[in-house]
């Protein structure tokens, strides 16, 4: 009978874990969410310190045309995109302890340096928790052909 009883409280503290584990991966997931887009944001309304604060200090950006821009390099272009319509959705993410995935596609007209363009880009974004944070630390862009 103990022997039941023990297995039976492994079991529900077991059960108890995987609950908890699953509501922070929950949690992670929403936050990652919410990361993504005010990151949008604020790269749209040219802030460099709302982005800056969202990248790691060994952020790396390989764009849709195969560039590789570092955190100083990619806030640099900041000022020289104006959004004009865009679309965002956040597509998948995956929390793997302070590690994260998350897969969006852009859709939009934009101005670079004067000039206009249409187009959609897959994006894969990889965060670390650093310090308690979520932090994007790689990210790669993939233009999506039009169908």
């Amino acid at each position: 009978m103990r022997r039941m009883v023990f297995i039976a409280v492994i079991l529900i503290l077991g059960s108890a874990d995987a609950i908890r584990a699953a509501d922070q991966k929950t949690s992670d997931r929403e936050e990652l969410i919410r990361l993504e887009r005010e990151w949008n944001e604020a790269y749209n309304r040219h802030d460099k310190g709302a982005v800056s604060s969202a990248l790691a200090s060994e952020y790396l950006f390989i764009d849709a045309d195969a560039y590789v821009l570092n955190k100083q390099q990619y806030l640099d272009t900041i000022s020289r995109v104006q959004i004009k319509s865009e679309d965002l959705e956040v597509k998948d993410v995956r929390v793997y302890g302070d590690a994260a995935i998350v897969t969006t596609i852009w859709s939009g007209t934009y101005s670079f340096d004067g000039k206009d363009t249409t187009e959609t880009i897959r994006y894969c974004d990889i965060f670390i928790r650093q310090g308690g944070k979520w932090r994007a630390v790689h990210s790669q862009g993939t233009r999506v052909p039009p169908r």
